[in-house]
């Protein structure tokens, strides 16, 4: 039996991050990484199985930019815990034969609107969290430095209007963005799609044909962008050296979530400011763990915060989020053991 990661090749180190925990728990070596939209082995080149040959994998992340043709291949024995389904591809997404394979396991939703959306269509899951709860599991808090330094990642810039000048000129940016180039260009495909032009072929085209004609130009983008490491194992070092760089912050700033959760696995306060906070679905069960707001509350707050002396208010959740997931890998570890030894 081989091991093997699923990997998002997007222009976000967050999705890199996912899958960090992941590596960890195969001891940093697997015989091939997945790709998380296509279902293609994208690395080692030309990764091939026998027809009989089984392949262990942990299957997390945001699914999927290929509603249509996502189905797993079936030399996969899959752990299925950390998903978030976007509700707007459901339909799309939840056809029978996918229903009907994926009835086959029992799946820990990433947040509550896609445990909800998984048992509407009667298939069993439980609310898991995110497997990023367990960075801490494989990497300790780097001791913050004596000055109070704030580490501020892609935060809104309305936001950065509502903290203090002081907390401003005394924090560092980052941002998630692996190359702000492709960045730029990626942003463009949305006004594309609104065009009239666009929205005339909409009409005449099959929207199957316009949907997977979208994601290859995606693709492309991403795979011509000099900026934007071709390997998934040199995005996974780019995702370590952020965590690193997380967990020496003395507090973070954000609109990220998976900068804001394994933040928090880290013991670092985050401040998460998101507009759409209560009606994004990704933040459902999981926005609690760290002090989140709304621009409109926060725009309420946010000069008056002691952001010194800030903690998390779900440090409890947290850990009982983090053991939980920690259980459910080592039991399908257990599982798998005997077929990864032959």
């Amino acid at each position: 039996m081989k091991k093997a990661l699923v990997k998002a090749r997007t222009n976000n180190l967050g999705d890199d991050i996912q899958a960090w925990p992941a590596w960890q728990f195969w001891g940093r070596n697997v015989d091939a990484v997945l790709e998380r939209d296509t279902l293609e082995w994208w690395y080692p080149l030309g990764f091939d199985l026998k027809p009989e040959e089984k392949v262990a994998i942990i299957f997390n992340g945001w699914l999927t930019h290929n509603p249509r043709g996502w189905f797993p291949p079936q030399n996969l024995s899959p752990l299925f815990v950390s998903l978030h389904i976007a509700p707007e591809i459901a339909p799309k997404f939840f056809r029978p034969e996918l229903v009907e394979y994926l009835s086959q396991f029992e799946i820990g939703a990433r947040d509550l609107a896609t445990l909800d959306l998984l048992k509407s269509y009667g298939l069993k899951a439980y609310f898991s969290g995110c497997l990023t709860l367990t960075v801490s599991h494989w990497l300790s808090r780097t001791a913050p430095p004596k000055e109070f330094r704030p580490l501020v990642v892609d935060l809104d810039e309305e936001a950065m209007h509502y903290v203090p000048l002081e907390i401003r000129n005394a924090s560092i940016n980052s941002t998630q963005e692996i190359s702000n180039q492709t960045s730029a260009v990626l942003k463009l495909i949305p006004k594309i799609t609104q065009m009239r032009w666009t929205k005339a072929l909409k009409t005449i085209l099959p929207r199957s044909f316009l949907d997977s004609s979208s994601y290859f130009v995606f693709r492309k983008i991403l795979d011509m962008s000099p900026g934007v490491p071709k390997s998934p194992l040199s995005r996974l070092v780019l995702a370590e050296e952020r965590l690193r760089l997380l967990s020496g912050a003395s507090l973070i700033l954000t609109s990220r979530l998976h900068v804001a959760l394994p933040a928090a696995s880290l013991g670092v306060p985050v401040i998460l400011v998101h507009p759409r906070l209560h009606e994004d679905p990704r933040f459902s069960g999981l926005s609690g763990l760290v002090n989140s707001y709304t621009l409109e509350e926060f725009r309420e707050v946010g000069h008056d915060l002691s952001y010194d002396k800030l903690t998390n208010p779900g440090l409890g959740e947290i850990d009982s989020l983090k053991e939980a997931i920690l259980a459910r890998l080592n039991e399908y570890r257990s599982s798998v053991s005997p077929l990864l030894a032959s």
